[in-house]
């Protein structure tokens, strides 16, 4: 059998690089990536899922196997939950691991937001050192002015 229809509330349980990640069919094949709507695609007279075997690796439990980052999937699922509202992580790193795993998934709603979000953490970074920058030179004001008053105090003329 290489089709099978399922009702869009039926679980689904995916294995993403050894994590598994349990959610519904409708959320998978409504999430606009056409990796996922290779897979699970919503017949459009009953409404329910069909399943294309074809396109997918089960893994010995039967669940979906995707060999991609399960640690960074997580994201990409909630994504599909909640789109923009989506909490993403805050680490810069993490972010750009992330527009990657968008790109695999063909999301570039999702990478538009990692890459404002990138921007916005490029621009708190050069904000703070910009700051850094300052208060070093007022530090280094300041020390070069105790040492002088220092100085002056030791070595009167």
């Amino acid at each position: 059998m290489s089709y099978e229809t399922k009702h869009a509330n039926d679980i689904v349980t995916l294995n993403v690089g050894g994590k598994e990640f349990v959610t519904f069919f409708g959320t998978l094949a409504n999430c606009h990536s056409p990796y996922f709507e290779y897979m699970f695609q919503v017949d459009r007279i009953s409404g329910g899922i069909i399943i294309n075997y074809q396109n997918i690796i089960l893994d010995r439990n039967k669940r979906v196997f995707i060999d991609r980052d399960g640690d960074l999937f997580g994201y990409i699922l909630n994504y599909f939950r909640d789109g923009k509202r989506t909490v993403l992580p805050e680490d810069p790193s993490t972010l750009r691991r992330l527009v990657r795993e968008a790109e695999f998934f063909n999301l570039p709603q999702l990478v538009n937001i990692l890459d404002d979000r990138l921007n916005q953490e490029d621009k708190r970074a050069e904000e703070r050192d910009i700051k850094l920058e300052a208060m070093e030179s007022v530090l280094q004001k300041i020390s070069q002015q105790l040492y002088i008053g220092a100085f002056r105090r030791n070595n009167p003329s």
